[in-house]
């Protein structure tokens, strides 16, 4: 059995290189399909990293708590698996310039560290970022416009109609396109706040490649409560269901290609064994039983597909590599998406599913197309063959 296994094996070898221009046509239709689908897969991948980096790198983080005492310091959340942990303090109320009254909600911060954590910094149009140094306030351009200010005007902030007023100068003024943003919130420093705010809230950045349900899990066991840390995907369900909806329309691409291939290896086999129809023939009469002639057709295939899909995995995984140092900048076609807000920048990222399901799913259609033509080969006479040929 073992000999007529070997035997099988060497003669679809050389059935391959005797008919070495259709099996080169074969390959490189398997090696472009798989290489070509594990790249795009990379880059679907990238693609959702850079909306979900973009977004929560603006200004949220990948986890938010609200309404934190200030007992708890924001050192006992810096745990394993946390890049930063940044404190805010809102105090809602009204600015006022000559005759402009708006309501906002005034968030106090630490300039520094959120520079380090957040890229709200770059999206300044006019003016500086908060220096930390003098009593200012930054602004977002709509706002800005309906207060009528520009940098270095000076406006008035009242908690309440009671309150005294707290004088700041306008600092700079920056703009998301992020609407509710732009319009609702005014950032100052946390010591330049009018009032004590005994809550704080925080935004919590995880290092790379973390998942927030871990973190949450150990931050539960830390304050005792239950529910009130939030996931980036808790507060964005819009993205997440982008996400999701990239990868599903990458799956659904990957299959159809692998389908059109495996049609197209179905019918080249169709074509190669009609013409080798009395090879096939001969081996018959030589004593090959269908399970055998099964065997060497699926053997053809097979050794055509591992050769191809290897290929095409080593070639996509290298430009995937190539790629990923410097990125493909989409800038020129995102500047008005909010998911792109800091950086139009995709980095592609290979996954073991993008990297391994585009030459599995070659081999598996092209397996089952190759049916077909096995199904020619054992219901074809051989007295007919050798009689015609």
């Amino acid at each position: 059995m073992v000999t007529n296994l070997i035997f099988i094996l060497k003669t679809a070898i050389k059935f391959l290189a005797r008919s070495w221009r259709a099996t080169f046509v074969l390959a490189f239709m398997i090696f472009i399909s798989v290489a070509t689908l594990i790249f795009l897969s990379a880059l679907a991948t990238g693609t959702n990293d850079a909306m979900i980096r973009n977004s929560v790198g603006l200004y949220s983080g990948n986890i938010q708590r609200m309404n934190l005492p200030d007992s708890l310091r924001p050192e006992a959340l810096e745990i394993k698996g946390v890049k930063h942990v940044l404190v805010r303090k809102a105090c809602p109320g009204i600015l006022k310039k000559d005759d402009h009254i708006e309501t906002i909600l005034l968030t106090g911060i630490d300039s520094e560290k959120e520079k380090k954590a957040t890229g709200l910094y770059k999206k300044t149009i006019k003016g500086k970022y908060l220096s930390g140094k003098e009593k200012e306030i930054y602004i977002g351009q709509i706002l800005a416009k309906k207060l009528d200010l520009d940098i270095d005007s000076r406006l008035y902030f009242q908690k309440g109609l009671e309150s005294v007023p707290v004088e700041f100068t306008v600092s700079g003024i920056f703009k998301t396109g992020i609407g509710g943003f732009d319009d609702e919130i005014a950032f100052c420093n946390l010591k330049d706040l009018p009032e004590e705010v005994l809550v704080w809230n925080a935004a919590i950045f995880l290092e790379e490649g973390k998942k927030p349900q871990a973190i949450i899990a150990e931050y539960e066991k830390i304050t005792n409560s239950r529910g009130e840390f939030l996931a980036w995907y808790d507060l964005m369900p819009d993205l997440k269901q982008l996400t999701d909806l990239n990868q599903v329309c990458m799956d659904i691409l990957t299959v159809i290609v692998f389908a059109i291939v495996a049609v197209g290896v179905a019918c080249a086999f169709v074509i190669f064994i009609l013409k080798n129809l009395r090879e096939y023939g001969i081996l018959k009469t030589m004593g090959l039983s269908p399970g055998l002639m099964a065997f060497f057709i699926m053997a053809k295939v097979t050794i055509l597909n591992l050769f191809a899909a290897l290929s095409g995995v080593v070639a996509g995984a290298l430009l995937c590599w190539w790629l990923s140092g410097s990125g493909i900048d989409i800038s020129q076609m995102t500047s008005h998406n909010k998911y792109f807000v800091i950086s139009g920048i995709i980095y592609p990222r290979l996954t073991a599913g993008s990297l391994l399901a585009p030459p599995i799913l070659a081999f598996v259609l092209s397996s089952a197309a190759a049916l077909w033509p096995m199904m020619i080969v054992l219901r074809s006479n051989v007295a007919k063959i050798l009689r015609n040929r």
